[in-house]
């Protein structure tokens, strides 16, 4: 469907009033790993969406209560892993899974296999 000149400027009007906090947003995913794809930190945040598109990442809540709410229990996020507007969320990769070998394809990294960390996980 092509939008019209009108529709579009409204659609975006409402984005900057939900990243203002002036209306509610689509919906908010909280507490999401936040990946700079460029500097490799990461950030604990919440993620606000309005009309498909990423308007707000902020550590606060919204002002507006947003229409939906995510939470997102300490996934990653990682922007543009999936060519999408919307960030892609994984699961935190858990400690104990690296030490069994569940490792992603390709992943060469060596893994500290302390005696400490093979008894917490179980091995």
């Amino acid at each position: 469907m092509i939008q019209s000149d009108g529709e579009r400027l409204n659609e975006l009007k409402s984005q900057i009033s939900a990243a203002y906090g002036r209306e509610p947003l689509d919906l908010l995913v909280k507490n999401v790993r936040l990946v700079n794809v460029y500097s490799g930190n990461v950030v604990l945040t919440n993620i606000g969406i309005k009309a498909g598109r990423v308007v707000t990442i902020s550590p606060e809540r919204p002002p507006v209560r947003p229409i939906a709410i995510f939470e997102g229990d300490d996934m990653y996020a990682i922007p543009g892993l999936n060519r999408r507007p919307l960030p892609y969320l994984i699961d935190p990769p858990h400690p104990c899974g690296a030490l069994r070998g569940d490792r992603p394809p390709g992943d060469d990294d060596p893994v500290d296999r302390s005696d400490g960390d093979r008894q917490r996980c179980g091995l």
